[in-house]
């Protein structure tokens, strides 16, 4: 679909959504008591104290459907049992390369010099007939794909259940949204490890809010072929367990650079497993794929192990976070057992909240990333050394980074490949 077209059809759906919205809410609506909701710290979902403060917004009499504008397009039902946030998202991305053999695949996408459109989406998110039962969409305008449709049953915060296409809550880079991301992109370690995009239901909550032993978990069973993807011929499905330790009692949410400034700080120690048999050896927006080295496979050849340990930090101006990764993979046909490892380790800062002369809204960053195979199919050893800095117009609602990155490449016979990469993207949500 060329440009010319598909911005149109996107304002046209746009359109029909936000009328459905208004003409069917009140139709729709059944007359019971309400139930409170607690809403889940994940980026893509709508702010919890936001929503709180839109219920307790009266309508204008006599109109059954109350309109405003607020970080997107809100319809909310006269009863409030209805209600729908449309919002817009564009990142566009300059970059400049000195070697394109040094530049991998990113989210399903090859990273490309020049000047590109490198995410365009359209999010619809809200709840219907209970405040606890939440929905999120969202389409990716730039391939024309349906990247979410998630579902969340939320009666409480110690329990609650999603079902639907979506993020799996295993690695905290993956589901930090990329339009909250403190640089560019994510990590060289993202790619060979994500599981990305799956289809099934997850258990999750918070148990022991306010303790020492403040804790989230998720356990989710899933299709394990990707976004777009159905359950195989094997019929064996993608396991998928997580645990995070909220140790300073406050929760530490999907999002990358304390733009907040928290004058308390948050931060979580967090471990996540995963098994699956099945044709892939890794995953992306784009799906199911191939990592280098490995062919196409067939239903049942790959068995994936693999694990993950997290750290996050924000307070006062500071981000930390970190993984490390290790994956192993059981090819049933040709008999071999490949296994690999990959980390990184991020950091950024405000220094306006240590020096008053230094700009307010400017964020300084670093990054140290790795990958490495140890056995069976032998990947390029890869390296990262990333600079990058951010200007918050509006949070991360609106924000410029630019990043310098160091990248090297050793080839499993041993030649090494080096260069640079710089990229400048302006990143708007409205």
């Amino acid at each position: 679909m060329t440009n010319s077209r598909m911005f149109p059809a996107c304002w046209k759906l746009s359109s029909r959504v936000a009328l459905c919205a208004v003409l069917l809410a009140p139709s729709l609506a059944v007359a019971q008591p309400q139930r409170a909701g607690v809403q889940e710290s994940d980026n893509e979902n709508p702010d919890e104290e936001q929503e709180k403060e839109e219920e307790k917004k009266a309508p204008e009499e006599g109109s059954p459907v109350e309109i405003h504008y607020k970080d997107g397009l809100h319809l909310n039902s006269q009863d409030g049992k209805f209600a729908a946030r449309i919002r817009w998202r564009a990142q566009t991305r300059v970059s400049a390369l000195t070697s394109d053999d040094l530049v991998g695949e990113e989210d399903g996408v090859e990273e490309a010099a020049g000047f590109r459109v490198r995410r365009a989406r359209f999010k619809l998110d809200g709840h219907a007939y209970r405040p606890w039962l939440k929905y999120y969409l969202e389409y990716g305008i730039v391939r024309s794909v349906m990247l979410t449709l998630q579902f969340d049953f939320e009666a409480n915060d110690k329990i609650g259940v999603r079902i639907g296409q979506y993020k799996v809550l295993y690695n905290r880079e993956r589901v930090d949204s990329s339009g909250v991301q403190q640089f560019a992109d994510r990590s060289i370690a993202n790619s060979p490890f994500t599981l990305d995009r799956q289809t099934g239901p997850t258990a999750m909550g918070r148990l022991f809010e306010g303790t020492w032993a403040d804790s989230k978990y998720a356990g989710g069973v899933f299709t394990g072929t990707g976004r777009g993807g159905g359950l195989d011929e094997d019929h064996e499905p993608m396991f998928i367990g997580r645990w995070q330790w909220n140790f300073l009692k406050r929760d530490l949410g999907f999002s990358q650079s304390d733009v907040r400034r928290r004058p308390k700080p948050a931060a979580s120690l967090a471990f996540a497993a995963s098994t699956s048999v099945g044709r892939f050896t890794r995953f992306s927006s784009a799906g199911g794929g191939q990592l280098p080295g490995f062919e196409d496979g067939e239903p049942g050849q790959y068995k994936l192990e693999q694990w993950v340990a997290e750290f996050g930090y924000h307070g006062q101006g500071l981000s930390l976070q970190g993984e490390y990764h290790f994956k192993r993979i059981d090819d049933r046909v040709n008999m071999e057992i490949t296994e690999l490892d990959g980390w990184y380790a991020q950091a950024g800062y405000f220094f306006h909240e240590a020096f008053d002369g230094f700009p307010d809204p400017l964020e300084l960053a670093v990054r140290v990333a790795r990958v490495d195979s140890r056995e069976g199919v032998l990947l390029p050893a890869d390296r990262e050394l990333t600079f990058g800095g951010n200007w918050f117009f509006n949070g991360h609602n609106n924000k410029i980074t630019t990043d310098v990155s160091y990248l090297k490449s050793t080839l499993p016979l041993g030649s090494e490949d080096t260069g640079w990469r710089a990229r400048l993207q302006w990143e708007v949500t409205f």
